[in-house]
């Protein structure tokens, strides 16, 4: 299939993508990447994928912080968008409220922690981002 981006031996992202409902509705929608990042003349170079994709660009102790094209790929909800997203000078006209970025437990799915593993209920979200984006070498 040409839409799959990554080698074939290499598992889809949506065997590590969890549901808006795992996820929780008010932490789901602190993910969603706002129209006024999108609408950056730079935003069309940002790293976006799919849940048929099968690479992404390395996820750094900055992600979720900092957004540029190297900072970590974000994910479009709608399925097998990622490679085939519509590029502009204005990405909010054309994907508002479904660009989002990987939640931390995402990523440590992709990084192969176990699914038991968790944070301290305390540690906040970009805390955790920087946890795991230290965890790894790219």
């Amino acid at each position: 299939d040409n839409n799959i981006s990554g080698p074939s031996n290499a598992l889809p992202l949506e065997n590590f993508v969890l549901s808006k409902d795992t996820i929780g509705a008010e932490e789901y929608e602190a993910l969603i990447v706002p129209d006024k990042i999108l609408a950056k003349p730079w935003a069309e170079g940002l790293s976006v994928v799919g849940v048929d994709d099968r690479v992404t660009f390395c996820f750094t102790s900055s992600y979720g912080q900092r957004m540029h094209k190297s900072s970590g790929s974000l994910l479009h909800t709608e399925e097998n968008k990622g490679k085939l997203v519509k590029r502009g000078m204005d990405m909010s006209k054309y994907h508002s409220g479904k660009i989002r970025l990987f939640s931390p437990k995402e990523l440590l799915r992709l990084f192969g922690f176990p699914d038991w593993y968790s944070f301290p209920p305390e540690l906040k979200q970009r805390h955790r981002w920087k946890v795991v984006g230290q965890s790894i070498s790219c």
